[in-house]
């Protein structure tokens, strides 16, 4: 995006490139001061990463610092109050992106107000050269970094402005803003994600839901770099895997891209380079038709096709919605439109000239446009007629009626054809007075200026992740008929775990996240945004996902979160790795235990049997039963204090094997007596070394513990009181181990006497 704060008219010349996070900004109350050695080290990486050097030192500031920002109206740009309203009243008299105050500005734009819109969490002005960041994430720092080595590298584009041609901006910005975001979000994982799972097949549809986007906004080309660019920039860095000189490919494409930005907005929605652009001049002469009245050149400008498609959305042409852009548009070449200021309320007059690539696109613009010019003209408020629309085989001329005499003119307005951003730069930037430029300036004393060493390495980090996301693109969404079948599958399986889990809830829980996990990426498969997510995450990715989606508060123990947290990355790694064929697989042979998932082994576990007759033989009966599980161990130490929070399990809760409690019943007493196995002596010793320290801090409570005591590989706690039971236990204690679902159902679902 670009801005200007200058007094002549036609050298307001010193835009700041916005930053990528327009409609995810960060809260107020930035940071007094920038760290200068983290700063320092993210630009490193960020010019390693891009394969370019700064040539020029570029000065780092609090965003605190920054004076200019949101015009009401206008967008994110800072203009002299009076160039502002010259900006206004010419796109009124155009008919699109009229606001005339703030607050209706916040109206036009609800997705994207302008408070929001004035606090980017960062941006580089090129003019002072000056980096501007509201917090110091990495993310921020190497996007705005990567517009200071764009300008520095590519001088061609400081002659980029929206003054001059509004359409034109947007669309390069596009690839500004594409580059920017690409390598800003290879430094966080978030946003990573994010770009991988879009769908490429659908990503203009789902962009423009995904941002409650509409062309008739403000928003439109205040966004469309943003909404358009990340998704067409990784499609160009998918596309390249390696170059002559080393450097990634990606970067190769990126350079190119650069080279050859966008030149319209029709290109940037079609997602391809486009035809060339027709750029017209319109007649030095044309206040002459105007006689002695007072008028003056107001703004001269170009709509594109963005600005008529949101011309005709926003006064309700009948054949024209912000869902898809009209097909007649799609032959738009160029226009040209000026505004004429005149004296007297509501007096102005208009020019447009548009050109198109058939007579019948140029039948059916000036068609449409006559059905809506009431409308628009009476919404601006500022011209004294409805413009005439004058078909010209495929040239349109609408002219308000003061401007009739100026019409052979208009229709005769010089015109030049480019199709290249280079080859327009080369012709001084027609019809402009000759192509901005200037170099960066050096930072001002009091800054300590930041540059790249030109012998940086090439940075892995952005050629890595391409790597993974390009099998993602490959991947095919699970065909109808295995959706069908996996949903009988997993609705087998919790009808399984239902009936013959009922004493097991760590069995109950493990089988939860797996039919949880894959009927979740079945529904997934219609998700036309997060379709490639198990493709795209690891399972840290996938987990931290989940937790910011469903379990924000939720800590990665919580039983209630397990399922979601850890089964969901489970059934996308089976997914990733083996299709549809994979999910089955989970299904079929789902994991048996808590563990198991925690921490995946070939191990076994080991299914514990108390039998009934040493109890009833003491004169006892058993009232319940159930298995805590690795899972409900930890839980249980957590809850109080035995072991410190961390992201994982203990690694000796790792070596769990299998456990069984059971209450009993006697006439002196009663309580739950609790055997676990571990895989090894030193792991047993370590669970009852944590249990015993938990039960001594309760000793004198109402919720005081039995001991645990380690016999080889096992650990037994008993009340005092059931200490007798101890010695018939062992003895007839019955452990059988299985590695998963399948095996345990088809061996009868011991300890049960069969399954049901």
């Amino acid at each position: 995006m670009a801005a200007c704060r200058r007094g002549n008219l036609r050298r307001r010349v010193a835009p700041w490139i916005i930053c990528a996070v327009l409609a995810s900004t960060l809260a107020e109350g930035a940071a007094a001061t920038v760290d200068a050695p983290s700063v320092e080290r993210i630009m490193a990486e960020t010019c390693a990463v891009r394969g370019l050097t700064l040539k020029r030192p570029v000065a780092v500031r609090p965003m605190t610092a920054f004076q200019g920002g949101y015009t009401p109206g206008v967008g994110s740009v800072s203009w002299e109050e009076r160039y502002a309203e010259q900006w206004r009243a010419g796109w009124c008299a155009l008919g699109v992106y009229c606001v005339q105050s703030e607050g209706r500005a916040a109206a036009s734009a609800p997705s994207a107000p302008a408070s929001r819109m004035g606090r980017p969490a960062g941006l580089y002005d090129r003019e002072r050269n000056v980096l501007f960041i509201r917090e110091p994430h990495a993310a921020t720092i190497a996007h705005e970094t990567v517009h200071a080595l764009q300008f520095q590298n590519n001088p061609a584009f400081h002659a980029l402005h929206p003054w001059h041609n509004r359409d034109l901006a947007a669309a390069v910005n596009t690839a500004l803003e594409g580059d920017a975001h690409l390598v800003g979000q290879s430094f966080d994982a978030k946003r990573r994600l994010h770009l991988c799972s879009i769908d490429p097949r659908t990503a203009s549809a789902t962009h423009r839901q995904w941002w409650k986007w509409t062309p008739n906004a403000l928003w439109a080309h205040e966004g469309l770099p943003h909404v358009f660019g990340p998704e067409q920039a990784l499609r160009r860095a998918l596309d390249h895997n390696s170059a002559s000189d080393g450097r990634s490919g990606a970067v190769a494409a990126l350079n190119a891209w650069l080279r050859d930005p966008p030149l319209s907005t029709l290109a940037v929605l079609r997602g391809q380079r486009g035809n060339g652009v027709d750029f017209i001049a319109l007649p030095d002469d044309i206040l002459d038709a105007l006689g002695e009245r007072r008028c003056e050149r107001g703004l001269e400008n170009t709509a594109g096709t963005l600005g008529i498609w949101g011309l005709l959305v926003e006064h309700g042409d009948a054949g024209t919605s912000a869902a898809e852009l009209p097909e007649f548009l799609h032959d738009w070449r160029g226009d040209r439109f000026l505004h004429v200021p005149c004296a007297g309320e509501a007096n102005d007059e208009l020019a447009w000239v548009t050109r198109w690539a058939t007579r019948r696109a140029a039948r059916e613009f000036a068609a449409r446009y006559e059905a809506v010019a009431a409308k628009a003209v009476a919404a601006g408020d500022v011209l004294g007629a409805v413009p005439n629309a004058v078909v010209r085989g495929r040239t349109v001329v609408l002219a308000t009626p003061g401007l009739r005499q100026a019409l052979p003119a208009l229709v005769r307005s010089r015109a030049r054809t480019f199709a290249e951003y280079s080859a327009w730069i080369d012709s001084g930037c027609f019809p402009q007075d000759g192509c901005a430029s200037g170099e960066p300036a050096a930072p001002a004393e009091h800054d300590s200026g930041h540059v790249c060493a030109a012998e940086a390495a090439p940075e892995p980090r952005l050629r890595q992740w391409l790597d993974r996301v390009r099998p993602a693109r490959a991947a095919a969404t699970i065909p109808n008929a295995d959706a069908q079948a996996l949903l009988g599958d997993v609705a087998q399986l919790a009808a399984f775990c239902a009936r013959n889990g009922r004493r097991n809830p760590d069995l109950m829980l493990a089988c939860r996240a797996v039919y949880g996990g894959v009927r979740f990426h079945v529904q997934l498969r219609d998700d036309a945004h997060w379709r490639l997510l198990p493709y795209c995450a690891d399972g840290t990715e996938m987990r931290e996902w989940v937790r910011e989606t469903y379990y924000r508060d939720s800590a990665l123990a919580d039983v209630s979160a397990f399922a979601g947290l850890h089964g969901l990355p489970m059934a996308a790694k089976a997914l990733a790795e083996a299709g549809a064929g994979g999910l089955k697989m989970l299904a079929a042979r789902a994991p048996l235990s808590t563990r198991q998932i925690l921490a995946p082994s070939d191990e076994p576990v080991a299914f514990i049997h108390l039998p009934r007759t040493p109890i009833e033989n003491a004169g006892c009966e058993r009232t319940a039963e159930d298995v805590r599980g690795a899972l409900g161990i930890w839980n249980l130490l957590l809850d109080h204090g035995a072991v410190a929070p961390q992201a994982a399990p203990p690694t000796w809760l790792r070596h769990w094997h299998g456990d069984r409690r059971i209450h009993v019943r006697c006439s002196d007493g009663q309580g739950w007596i609790w055997v676990s196995r571990w895989r090894d002596h030193d792991a047993a010793r370590t669970f009852a070394a944590a249990y015993n320290a938990m039960a001594s801090r309760a000793q004198g409570t109402a919720a005081a513990l039995a001991r645990a005591d380690v016999d080889g590989n096992d650990v037994w706690i008993l009340p005092d009181s059931l200490e007798a039971l101890g010695g018939p236990l062992r003895e007839a204690m019955m452990v059988r181990p299985f590695h998963d679902m399948a095996e345990w159902a088809a061996a009868g679902c011991f300890p049960q006497q069969e399954c049901s």
